[in-house]
C-alpha cells in the first residue's frame, strides 16, 4: 500500500485515469481500433506514463507495481 497522503493519492489516481482516457480516445479517433485495442492502448498510456516517471525519478519499484489501485 501507498504511504502518501489521501489528497495526493487522489490526484495521482485522477491523473492516471485522465491519461488512460486520453489514450483510449486517441485509439478511437486516430487509429479507429476495436474495444480491445482501446482498452489496451488506454492501459498502456495510463500505467506506462507513471511507470516511466517513477523510473526517471528513481522511485523504485514503481507505484504501479506496489499499489493495487493503479
Amino acid at each position: 500500500m501507498s504511504t502518501e497522503p489521501a489528497p495526493l493519492l487522489a490526484l495521482d489516481l485522477t491523473g492516471t485515469f485522465a491519461f488512460g482516457l486520453n489514450g483510449a480516445l486517441t485509439a478511437v479517433r486516430a487509429a479507429r481500433l476495436d474495444v480491445v485495442g482501446v482498452v489496451v492502448l488506454g492501459m498502456i498510456t495510463a500505467l506506462g506514463g507513471g511507470f516511466i516517471r517513477d523510473v526517471l525519478i528513481d522511485s523504485l519499484p514503481p507505484a504501479t507495481l506496489l499499489d493495487w489501485r493503479y
